[in-house]
């Protein structure tokens, strides 16, 4: 669209009465109130025409949840105009003057509609696409046949009639009214501006109320609280389009999401902190969640799109249940988030399947259903154009159909579900973890539960790692671990190694022996006693930077293998494995050569480059046990929270039964690390003690950080002269 304006300034231009209609039965349907609505915040509009010409009807369109009826309330308090909420009405061709002369009187409707034929008058008109969902599309042509005839044979074409719907039912009134001969024009209100979206958060805190008392910290503290929203905003931004800035620079990329009314509703729930300059110096908005920002990002989202999945389930049974005459109860099982999910996908993908309509319905009622519920598909608030409006909802669509146990319902299989999806995004992992997880399962209102395990199939894995280098920082790595003695399998998803931490933590309870890992890989750790499959979807497979195998065996199914690291780090990508197994004339290059280092038994000529031999330490333990000691320590220092001031700590349970619970290396260099005194167990909890862990030169962030291997060379070397490490079974 290459025309915008402000809606206000639109507004100015309609016709507008100088006094109220004084409806003699006012009632819901038809609404005369003077003012503005408290707190609403004027969008801009566009058109798809750059000088668009004078038109009778106005259409006006946006996505679900956009906030057309707010706009469609405000337009007619402006311009003293009634509104008709169509939504409430089975419209047909009488239904406009029938309810013009009912409310009105037969005395006041004919000097308005004369008013509204010479363009001194203005009708607004809302839920247009409720009133074809409810009335079908033979009465709602009637309807609008009766709008045309309301304007006259010569209609003053100064937009006399506003009228506010969906983008498909717009499109289908467009058409209708060209038939009947009257000029309309559509526009399109706006994702909310960067000005807009703080004033509708300022303007939703004016109404909140604590204790009965007003919420007035934005206001009085209006500098911190603004530095803290945009860091909110930025930190979104950046994980949405990768932008980050100033605010030009990232909120045209960013706006379809963090415009978006539901959205910023929600963040200002979250924004209204006591102290804002205090959040600010404690890492921000994310980190004030109990669990850390991982989480509170995860979960924040998760209140955020299931509030749109709930709102718009609630509207469409409320118009199912007026249509076939079902009772509230009898809705429920109507327009479930799965089913929203695949029909969104059937609007978005090429798949072709047949959604099943709910038992409840009878043969009748399901071709009626199935008719009316495909206008609301096709305006999802989840889409724009028949594609996802941001990859936040392609995510979670994703996950969704990833970790639904229901998804399969329909009749569709899973595999050709995903394959419908978009690929994994930044958000992908934060939602397989809630969606698994189930954190707050009240309505998901509850607090974000630290430490929260989900339960995911091994198939998910290469996801998981490929959404989390999406979506965090660069110095932060995944940790894969898993053990054939004791069984299972954990991922560990660190983020934010610069603000306090946390952990998206995985469970894979029956992994099948083989992880299976596409290119291109970057920023992982993968400590396993199983094999390693490492497929190419063409004939190379990328790797790095900063990958480290310690493994039992790797099968690379390419024809090339190419190592790269643009800041030159050496041993970037680290192979230790007792066999490596691919195709014979495979090519391996590395870009800087030093990027690379393998140590496998009996590795081939295209490895003789990057070999690194490695003897029995001075402790006398074998060089791969050595090498799995050497990552277990980090892994088991990053599974810390770390705290303002104080010692990290983690659960007992979480401790025992996930992190050292997965190998017996694993266990034998968590009790090295106790002996040490560096872990300490104290009542429910174990404690990393910062102090004797900095005897070692080893600080909590260089753990974390790009230099990792360097700074726990020390600490390798006296844990590995531990009694527990040179106890520990051979075997």
């Amino acid at each position: 669209m290459s025309h915008r304006a402000h809606l206000l300034d639109l507004v100015k231009t309609l016709p507008a009465r100088d006094s109220l209609l004084i409806a003699e039965q006012p009632d819901s349907i038809l609404r005369t109130e003077a003012g503005q609505i408290p707190g609403y915040v004027w969008p801009d509009v566009s058109w798809k025409d750059s000088d668009p010409e004078p038109a009778s009807v106005l259409l006006v369109t946006a996505p679900g949840a956009m906030g057309k009826s707010a706009a469609a309330e405000s337009v007619a308090r402006y311009l003293h105009s009634p509104i008709i909420d169509l939504a409430m009405l089975r419209v047909g061709h009488d239904t406009l003057t029938g309810r013009l002369a009912n409310v009105l009187g037969w005395s006041v409707a004919p000097s308005f509609i004369d008013e509204l034929q010479r363009g001194r008058a203005a009708l607004v008109l809302d839920s247009l696409d409720e009133a074809q969902l409810l009335s079908g599309r033979e009465h709602f042509i009637a309807f609008l046949k009766n709008v045309s005839e309301t304007l006259g044979a010569s209609p003053a074409q100064a937009r006399q009639v506003i009228i506010f719907g969906r983008k498909d039912s717009v499109e289908t009134a467009y058409l209708a009214l060209s038939d009947f001969g009257v000029k309309a024009e559509i526009c399109e209100i706006n994702a909310l501006s960067y000005g807009q979206s703080c004033e509708l958060i300022d303007n939703t805190l004016d109404r909140r109320e604590e204790s009965g008392v007003p919420y007035r910290v934005h206001r009085i503290h209006s500098e911190p609280f603004g530095e803290l929203r945009n860091e909110v905003f930025r930190d979104l931004a950046k994980a949405l389009s990768g932008e980050e800035g100033n605010t030009g620079e990232y909120w045209e990329a960013a706006e379809n999401f963090l415009g978006y009314p539901p959205v910023l509703l929600v963040l200002s729930e979250r924004l209204a902190v006591e102290n804002p300059a205090a959040a600010l110096a404690d890492g921000g908005l994310l980190s004030l969640e109990h669990g850390g920002a991982g989480l509170a990002r995860g979960y924040l989202l998760m209140r955020i799109v299931e509030g749109i999945l709930n709102r718009e389930a609630n509207k469409v049974r409320e118009q199912i249940a007026k249509s076939l005459s079902l009772s509230s109860e009898d809705c429920r099982t109507l327009y479930t988030n799965e089913e929203q999910c695949l029909r969104v996908l059937g609007v978005t993908s090429s798949i072709s399947f047949d959604l099943v309509p709910p038992l409840m319905l009878d043969a009748a009622d399901k071709v009626l259903y199935e008719e009316q519920i495909a206008s609301f598909a096709l305006d999802h608030p989840f889409l724009s154009d028949r594609d996802f409006s941001n990859i936040v909802f392609s995510d979670y669509v994703r996950a969704f159909v990833a970790t639904s146990p229901t998804s399969e319902l329909f009749g569709v299989r899973r595999s050709d579900l995903l394959a419908a999806c978009r690929v994994a995004g930044p958000f992908f992992a934060h939602f397989a973890h809630s969606l698994s997880a189930r954190i707050g399962l009240e309505g998901r209102d509850g607090p974000v539960q630290p430490n929260s395990i989900a339960q995911v199939d091994e198939l998910l894995i290469d996801e998981l790692i490929r959404s989390y280098a999406a979506g965090t920082p660069a110095l932060t790595m995944a940790s894969y671990a898993a053990s054939s003695e004791r069984g299972g399998a954990v991922l560990m998803l660190e983020e934010y190694p610069d603000r306090r931490g946390d952990s998206l933590l995985f469970e894979i309870p029956e992994p099948s022996g083989v992880l299976e890992l596409y290119s291109p890989l970057s920023r992982c750790i993968v400590v396993s006693d199983h094999g390693v499959v490492l497929a190419a979807r063409g004939d190379e497979f990328e790797i790095g930077p900063n990958v480290v195998f310690v493994v039992s065996e790797i099968q690379i199914n390419a024809s090339k293998v190419t190592v790269s690291d643009e800041s030159g780090e050496v041993a970037s990508v680290l192979i230790v494995a007792r066999e490596l197994s691919h195709p014979p004339d495979m090519r391996v290059t590395a870009y800087p050569p030093d990027s690379l280092r393998v140590h496998v038994p009996g590795a081939g000529f295209q490895w003789r480059p990057f070999i690194f031999k490695i003897s029995k330490n001075e402790a006398g333990v074998e060089p791969a046990i050595s090498h799995e000691v050497f990552f277990w320590i980090r892994r088991i220092i990053m599974s810390f929270r770390s705290g303002a001031g104080d010692n990290p700590s983690l659960f007992g349970e979480m401790f025992d039964r996930l992190i050292v619970g997965s190998s017996r290396v694993a266990e034998a260099t968590a009790d090295a690390l106790i002996e040490l005194k560096i872990v300490i167990r104290r009542s429910d909890l174990y404690v990393l003690d910062l102090g004797v862990l900095s005897t070692f030169q080893v600080s909590y962030a260089a753990v974390k950080g790009p230099d990792f291997m360097d700074a726990l060379k020390s600490l390798q070397k006296r844990v590995l002269e531990t009694d527990a490490i040179r106890k520990m079974p051979k075997d």
